[in-house]
């Protein structure tokens, strides 16, 4: 026994909707395909015109590949400049940690000789010294 002798004709009204639809899916997605196309040239022409535009003007600046990236030399000062700051900045805080750090040393050798003076030598270089007969 058959599909079609199972469910009489309706099995095959199905395979044929489903044949039709394919077909319509397939024509679609051409249609599609081809607008998309039509889209992609319509947006890579404006680029072109736009790009011409600018170069006509004297808009284009050339730029130059470093890496992995590309920059005009307004964009690489721009980046230098930026960076020189940054280093400028680091180089400041450090020579405050620097002075900051040094500055405790002094003081703590100086309270460590001032912890070996007796009380007479502090009173003779203060000039505090009782004359003694």
């Amino acid at each position: 026994m058959s599909v079609s002798e199972i469910y009489g004709g309706s099995y095959q009204k199905y395979q044929n909707k489903t044949t039709n639809n394919d077909n319509k899916t397939n024509n679609a997605s051409n249609e599609d395909t081809s607008q998309d196309i039509k889209n992609y040239d319509a947006i890579f022409h404006q680029k072109m015109v736009e790009m011409s535009e600018k170069f006509r003007n004297g808009e284009t600046e050339q730029k130059i590949q470093i890496g992995r990236n590309a920059y005009t030399v307004k964009e690489w000062n721009k980046l230098l400049t930026s960076f020189d700051k940054a280093q400028d900045q680091i180089r400041e805080e450090i020579e405050e940690e620097v002075r900051i750090r040094m500055e405790k040393k002094h003081a703590e050798e100086i309270r460590k000789k001032l912890e070996n003076i007796s009380d007479s030598e502090i009173a003779a270089l203060v000039g505090d010294e009782k004359i003694e007969n």
